[in-house]
């Protein structure tokens, strides 16, 4: 498995959608569990942290992956990068989709998982939440039924 760096508009989305009323149910603010404990995320500082977070994950999982790498612009992924997230980078996210929001998840995921504390991780709670909050954003998904669907049942 290769990982890489993720670059400054990924982590800048991702972190975007913490604060995006889409995601989280009946516009409330965005949380995840973590360490016996709920977090929430109120504000563009709150998501600015919590992104920062992710991306130092990131980094440390392929830092781990890559441990001959010295520095951080010997790391697979943008060169002269300096990885400092800012509230300027968080920005309205003005469409919402499933699938981005899977997709950006999913790779955030696989470059992210190369250490053994990636179960545990704080980023990993974020991302399973913001994953578990974006299933309502899937067509019929607020209509669906609670369990077996009512078609299924009169199949004989």
């Amino acid at each position: 498995m290769s990982a890489y760096v993720i670059d400054r508009d990924h982590i800048s989305y991702l972190s975007s959608l913490l604060l995006t009323r889409a995601i989280t149910m009946h516009g409330s603010n965005f949380q995840y569990y973590h360490d016996k404990e709920w977090h929430t995320v109120r504000s563009k500082t709150d998501a600015c942290k919590v992104g920062q977070m992710l991306w130092d994950e990131n980094i440390r999982s392929v830092s781990g992956r890559y441990p001959d790498c010295k520095t951080l612009d010997d790391l697979p992924g943008v060169i002269g990068e300096n990885y400092q997230l800012t509230e300027s980078d968080i920005r309205p996210v003005m469409a919402v989709k499933a699938a981005d929001v899977f997709s950006a998840c999913k790779c955030y995921e696989y470059q992210a998982c190369e250490h053994d504390g990636w179960k545990n991780s704080e980023a990993k709670a974020v991302i399973e939440s913001l994953k578990n909050q974006a299933v309502r954003l899937i067509p019929g998904m607020e209509e669906a039924s609670w369990g077996a669907p009512e078609w299924y049942r009169n199949v004989a």
